[in-house]
């Protein structure tokens, strides 16, 4: 029987989670809403065999996690379970080393493939991941040979637009989360996405790019 660590904020969604895959498959699972209590909970228990691990919560969040727990044991599964859009995710949690990802919107029948595929080491991707992975490839295909500072190819979406205007404007994380109605931890998020996108390290090159290549929303 295989073991697996839930781990998300929302105690309801946690809980039902729980038992969902304890009803519909062979599992032995343990339910924790603080993500600062996983590494203490695997280093006193190794003998779990995947983390199913929501995306977005306070404290540290499930890409900050699933570094940690990939440093502590390379070996663990990780299944990234969230109710965000994983397309705009994609890249960094591919380069963090998670083992899949489903969306909270999936059936029952959805997780429990997501999960026995990680256990099998394969990976079950949704068809609208798969779709936005072959975009992002044949643009990188189209782009060799030309200079890349000249790259336009490179886009933000609407979101991530209206994040970079509050930067410019000078604010801070905070106060773009109360213009835009979100988490200061959602816009740290955004930002580690942006940076990503953008190949820089900090606000202050971020906005350098945007505004030479004068960066908008090009993506279909």
């Amino acid at each position: 029987m295989s073991r697996i660590l839930i781990v998300d904020d929302h105690i309801v969604v946690g809980e039902g989670t729980k038992a969902i895959l304890e009803r519909k498959g062979s599992y032995e699972t343990t339910f924790i809403p603080d993500s600062h209590e996983v590494m203490d909970i695997l280093k006193q228990d190794p003998a779990f065999d995947l983390v199913l691990l929501d995306l977005q919560m306070p404290g540290i969040n499930g890409l900050e996690l699933s570094r940690e727990i990939l440093n502590y044991d390379p070996d663990m599964k990780i299944v990234v379970y969230t109710g965000l859009e994983i397309t705009d995710h994609f890249n960094l949690l591919l380069e963090a080393g998670v083992t899949g990802f489903i969306s909270k919107t999936a059936t029952t029948d959805q997780l429990i493939l997501a999960i026995e595929a990680a256990l099998d080491n394969h990976v079950y991707l949704p068809v609208t991941v798969m779709r936005k992975f072959r975009i992002i490839e044949k643009d990188r295909q189209s782009a060799n040979g030309k200079n890349n500072d000249h790259d336009t190819r490179i886009s933000l979406n609407a979101r991530e637009q209206e994040i970079m205007h509050y930067v410019s404007a000078g604010l801070t994380n905070k106060e773009i989360g109360e213009k835009l109605y979100i988490s200061q931890r959602a816009v740290e998020y955004s930002l580690t996405s942006i940076f990503s996108k953008l190949k820089v390290k900090s606000r202050t090159e971020a906005l350098m790019k945007v505004n030479k290549h004068q960066i908008s929303n090009k993506q279909s």
